[in-house]
């Protein structure tokens, strides 16, 4: 099986220069006061000792939210690699995502890409630093969920408390914190279509472009662009069944022929045939063999149609989301957003060998939906 991609390299523990930078002058600092006054309280260092537990206290906070993010992002790639390696899917996708982000592993199983870089990795990091400070910590999440913040990005919510004391000055601080990281989906591989296929294709999360227009119709829902410059009278052309007609002025097209749909730059309209209108520059946008989806009132365009590797990502009503297609759902299931919409692409099935290509089910050429080509 395919394996993700990562730069060439495994990313292995956490990159925090100026936090590191921070602790490592606090610590000389330390030595070198304790070397003159070793045992000494007096006011200067007091004032001292005092000014060194702020700066650790706020090298701590703007800490922890980044280790939220890498320990999110690194989970999400080493989920996805354990199914692409596996060819197998997880079950309950989140909270698995979660058990990967604390202690790195999946069901007991140590996953790669993530050593050194779990919460739990972070938090020992963190008190072996306070213990060469002679100070104690406790770092507690009370709540941790990772869900959906839209059909490309993550969301990482904690409710996390900090404890910090210092036995020296009989001071510590206490504090419980909110946070919350955007994980974003963007180039990462999805293993659904990849593991599905059996490994003939492989895509990654990249969104498709999108244009808006002010209204549209629920009876089409995908298909191939022709691009009209000139309002051409149609009436003598045969075009393929799903194509759809991309032109400046719906009114002035003097016969739209076999096309299911009109794309129209201006605000009119059209009861002849289905149509989307003040679509802006959508002439010189969308180019002759588009792949075209529209879902309310966004046109979803990809103009690489020819390998499915370059193929992108859109917005679908039923689809499944990110979190559904990696536990291998095929449709929506309102777990993990609202509403009915989850992402989609399209897949060129002339990759697959013939046992499957199966030219019966809802598709577009030698184009298919892709969850909705796939069973169950």
């Amino acid at each position: 099986m395919h394996c993700l991609f990562l730069s060439g390299k495994k990313r292995k523990g956490f990159m925090y220069t100026l936090f590191t930078t921070i602790i490592f002058a606090i610590i000389i600092s330390n030595i070198a006061m304790n070397h003159d006054y070793p045992y000494k309280l007096d006011e200067n260092y007091k004032m001292i000792r005092s000014n060194e537990m702020n700066y650790f206290t706020e090298g701590v906070f703007a800490d922890i939210g980044r280790s939220f993010f890498i320990s999110g992002k690194l989970a999400v790639i080493a989920i996805t690699n354990y199914e692409l390696q596996n060819g197998t899917f997880v079950n309950n996708s989140n909270q698995s995502l979660v058990e990967t982000m604390l202690n790195g592993t999946y069901n007991g199983i140590y996953l790669p890409f993530i050593e050194n870089a779990t919460l739990d990795d972070w938090h020992g990091s963190i008190k072996k630093l306070a213990e060469g400070l002679s100070y104690n910590i406790e770092v507690t999440i009370h709540k941790i969920e990772l869900m959906q913040e839209d059909n490309f990005n993550l969301n990482i919510t904690s409710l996390t408390n900090i404890l910090i004391m210092d036995p020296i000055l009989s001071a510590s601080l206490n504090r419980t914190i909110p946070f919350s990281k955007i994980i974003s989906l963007q180039d990462l591989e999805d293993p659904f279509n990849t593991v599905l296929s059996k490994g003939y294709i492989h895509q990654k999360y990249l969104q498709c472009s999108r244009i808006e227009g002010s209204y549209s119709s629920l009876n089409w829902t995908y298909g191939r662009s022709y691009v009209d410059f000139t309002e051409t009278n149609f009436s003598a052309f045969s075009f393929p069944v799903n194509t759809f007609l991309i032109t400046k002025n719906i009114s002035n097209v003097v016969d739209f022929g076999g096309f299911t749909a009109v794309i129209g730059e201006t605000e009119e309209n059209t009861g002849s045939v289905d149509c989307i209108s003040g679509a802006a520059n959508a002439t010189d946008f969308i180019e002759n063999n588009s792949i075209i989806v529209l879902d309310r009132n966004y046109i979803w365009i990809t103009n690489l149609t020819s390998q499915s590797s370059h193929s992108c990502f859109f917005e679908a009503k039923d689809a499944p989301c990110f979190l559904d297609r990696i536990e291998n759902s095929s449709s929506f299931s309102h777990k993990y957003m609202p509403g009915n919409r989850g992402i989609g692409s399209f897949i060129n099935i002339l990759h697959f060998p013939v046992i499957l290509q199966d030219y019966s089910k809802e598709g577009l050429g030698d184009y298919k939906l892709d969850w909705k080509y796939y069973p169950v």
